[in-house]
């Protein structure tokens, strides 16, 4: 037996080294005919990156096989020590390579590729990212040049996956991006001296450009039994990633969110923080020891975690309208933090800590897309959370959701009252802007409906 395991496993080294031989041979072979055309052939382009190639590393081409045939990519660095980023400067790990495609006249069409993420500590010098294959943690984007026409196209991933255009986006300087060769400065900044190429997602002329399935890492691949990707959970009708929003409540708040969840208002909140937007996942816990009349407190993220603690016990006082408003409330404090944190880009709200480049993308995000939060959070910081900005912006969000939670049971008028819950009166004599400048009618008509509907009122979660 002993003889027949030796002879066995001999057997099986030399068919692996065989076969590991013949794969070696095989990227050999397919390099060295791409170097040979494209010695012959770089004369023909004009492309400005063939201007800063430092070295072709032939040595290491990565061969891959997809939808488009055998491709042959070949990683190179930028000479004179170039960096690449976008016009925004907000892309890092500038990745470079020559793509190279067989055609049918026994040619090759040429593409130049880029690989940049979000993250300036992200490695992706690995033979695993290929233009056929990107790993499920990989958030940035990957710029496609076919070098014979200058059409590009951007490709963006989120935890691997590609992001789709929209159908109804326009090309406007705001979906294009521009890609420059420059400088990095210690300070943070980036000098752009030569630009490199213009792209859009969906590129200006696909026909030119390679269409891979993206099919790599575990994010995409489905589970046949719930049609979820394989990593994320199948609960309440729909996919999710993150368990710890769901798995930690337990008693009447977990009944509140199993009914919220059943309305979409409150359930696309939820899904803002489920993995797509990585600056922020939320974490929903039971803390049956907050501070008197304290029922829920989002605390800060921490770790681009967003805490909402709940109490149980005084949930229990309370009817389901007002339990559900409860949770209205915390989860817009939540997307507060996450959209100050994805227009920051981020993991630091205090914008004293950014450096001047962080600053003037944060104030133009800001600036353009939450005039709210520009107002509140940078023009007057507050280092402790504000609920002035949600009396005064987000009430009417409030009352959308619980008014949908609670099937349009009562008035409009009631559900805009009850929604002043927390908003008006903040403890030790403290009030909001907006509270304050009600009437007393308007505040005592608002606290009387609020005592009628909060307290009071149909409850099916116990």
């Amino acid at each position: 037996m002993f003889k027949s395991l030796l002879l066995l496993s001999l057997v099986l080294l030399m068919t692996n080294c065989a076969t590991e031989e013949i794969g070696q041979k095989n990227v050999a072979q397919s390099s060295s005919e791409a170097k040979i055309w494209f010695d012959n052939h770089q004369k023909d382009y004009s492309s400005t990156v063939l201007n800063y190639i430092g070295s072709l590393q032939w040595q290491n081409a990565i061969i891959s096989e997809g939808e488009d045939g055998q491709i042959i990519e070949v990683p190179f660095n930028l000479s004179s020590n170039l960096s690449a980023t976008t016009k925004e400067a907000n892309q890092y790990n500038d990745h470079h390579r020559l793509m190279f495609i067989k055609d049918e006249q026994n040619g090759f069409k040429l593409f130049y590729i880029q690989i940049l993420t979000n993250d300036e500590n992200y490695k992706i010098q690995d033979k695993n990212y290929n233009y056929y294959n990107i790993k499920d943690t990989f958030n940035g984007k990957i710029f496609v040049q076919e070098l014979a026409t200058n059409a590009g196209t951007k490709i963006e991933f989120k935890k691997g996956k590609k992001l789709e255009p929209s159908l109804t986006a326009k090309y406007s300087e705001n979906e294009i991006q521009c890609v420059y060769y420059g400088y990095w400065y210690e300070d943070g900044h980036f000098e752009p001296l030569y630009e490199v190429g213009c792209y859009a997602s969906g590129g200006s002329d696909p026909q030119y450009l390679p269409a891979p399935d993206y099919g790599g890492g575990t994010s995409t691949n489905p589970n046949p039994s719930e049609g979820c990707p394989a990593g994320y959970v199948y609960k309440l009708g729909d996919c999710f990633l993150d368990q710890k929003i769901f798995d930690q409540l337990t008693g009447k708040a977990k009944c509140i969110y199993l009914r919220l969840m059943a309305s979409s208002l409150f359930s696309n909140a939820i899904k803002k923080f489920d993995g797509d937007f990585s600056v922020s996942h939320l974490k929903l816990t039971i803390n049956n020891n907050l501070d008197p009349y304290v029922f829920g407190i989002t605390k800060p993220p921490v770790n681009y975690i967003t805490e909402i603690q709940y109490d149980n016990t005084k949930l229990g006082t309370l009817s389901d309208l007002g339990s559900a408003t409860v949770f209205a409330h915390e989860i817009i404090h939540a997307e507060m933090f996450r959209k100050m944190l994805s227009a920051a880009q981020s993991g630091s709200l205090d914008p004293a800590t950014m450096t001047a480049q962080q600053q003037t993308a944060y104030v133009n995000a800001l600036k353009d897309n939450y005039p709210g939060l520009m107002d509140y959070f940078y023009n007057r910081f507050h280092a402790t959370w504000n609920h002035d900005m949600m009396a005064t912006h987000y009430r009417g969000i409030i009352a959308d959701i619980i008014q949908q939670f609670d099937n349009n049971r009562l008035p409009r008028s009631t559900y805009e009252s009850v929604a002043w819950f927390g908003l008006g009166n903040l403890g030790d004599g403290k009030t909001t802007v907006a509270w304050a400048n009600l009437s007393t009618a308007q505040k005592t008509a608002i606290s009387n409906l609020i005592s009628q509907n909060i307290y009071k009122g149909p409850s099916n979660c116990n």
